[in-house]
């Protein structure tokens, strides 16, 4: 029987979650034949020994090594991957029980990539009311701009099935060291012929484990910058539409990188030498033509409505604002420990 799914699970540092994992999985054996592929990538804890004690327990387990880093570990997946379709999961996160229903739903299925509902902790995340298949060029690029203008709901690489075939030579760019999910995403969508989307909730995303895209570092800022100009770079030839949705793109990423590092409560600048970055970081070129053209009418939210107050100057105003998210952020982090 040939492989109908190849599961990526890159690990570092997992000992805690690994097998919690790689047993939400097994699930699929009486319905599917399906490897999965744990990719250690650097560990310094027992990640590795726990990975080879569930390789022989599970025949359908292999183990590999790579280079450190989530992107060099997905990489050396896709390049192992046998599967008709291929699917990531974080080693602290696993699948929930509608996982079962996967290969009767992609059975014969024409499509690239299929979008899934996903639960984030407890919460359900419930983005598709309907099963849906897009593949008209118009309805095609729809689904592209949405993604952009709500990248935290849209652009993870987990929670979806990739048709490994769509991959080709497509890989994470290891240069960066945020938003590679992103990053990948975007190239894979704007090759991509058809797309589904479907209602099953089939993955378990995990808060109450500290992330490290919540932790302060210094460089994430430089990260941000680095990333986006790395995407912008092949979306010259994209669509007007696309293109102007970047620009919104750019901004939750100007966003997040406030929160998460400028106006982070560990770091330990002055509040106003804070502003003072804030500042400098809007004229740059990455985020200052993404300023120009923001208007009122187009703010969705509260979480947007910093951005029109930079556009306008008032710094002081939207660096409040960053610091209510900040406490706001580190009260939610306080309750899950």
């Amino acid at each position: 029987m040939s492989l109908d799914f190849s599961i990526v699970i890159p690990a570092y540092n997992a000992s805690d979650t690994l097998e919690r994992s790689v047993n939400s999985i097994q699930k699929l054996l009486p319905i599917v034949s399906v490897e999965i592929l744990i990719i250690e990538n650097g560990s310094t804890d027992e990640t590795l020994i726990l990975a080879k004690r569930l390789e022989d327990r599970y025949n359908n387990v292999k183990v590999f090594q790579s280079l450190k880093g989530v992107s060099n570990a997905r990489n050396l997946g896709i390049e192992k991957a046998r599967g008709e379709w291929l699917l990531f999961l974080d080693a602290d996160d696993y699948f929930l029980s509608d996982l079962e229903r996967l290969p009767y739903y992609l059975q014969g299925d024409n499509s690239d990539i299929v979008f899934f509902n996903y639960q984030k902790g407890e919460v359900p995340i419930k983005i598709f009311a309907d099963n849906e298949i897009i593949k008209t060029e118009q309805r095609l690029e729809a689904f592209i701009v949405k993604t952009l203008e709500k990248p935290t709901q849209y652009l993870t690489v987990w929670g979806k099935a990739f048709k490994r075939s769509i991959l080709n030579e497509l890989r994470f760019d290891t240069s960066l060291r945020v938003s590679e999910d992103s990053d990948f995403l975007i190239r894979v969508l704007l090759q991509a012929n058809v797309i589904e989307v479907s209602h099953y909730m089939i993955y378990r995303y995990t808060i109450d484990i500290p992330s490290t895209m919540r932790k302060f570092d210094s460089g994430k800022l430089e990260g941000y910058i680095h990333s986006l100009n790395a995407t912008e770079s092949y979306l010259h030839y994209s669509s007007n539409n696309i293109r102007r949705s970047f620009q919104k793109y750019k901004l939750a990423h100007f966003n997040l990188s406030m929160v998460r590092e400028v106006f982070h409560q560990a770091n330990p600048l002055s509040y106003k030498e804070k502003v003072r970055i804030m500042k400098k970081v809007s004229y740059l070129k990455v985020f200052k033509d993404s300023f120009d053209v923001i208007k009122l009418s187009k703010i969705n939210g509260v979480g947007e409505f910093p951005l029109w107050l930079i556009k306008y100057h008032l710094y002081y105003l939207a660096s409040f604002i960053y610091m209510v998210r900040v406490r706001q952020n580190s009260f939610r982090e306080e309750k899950k420990l």
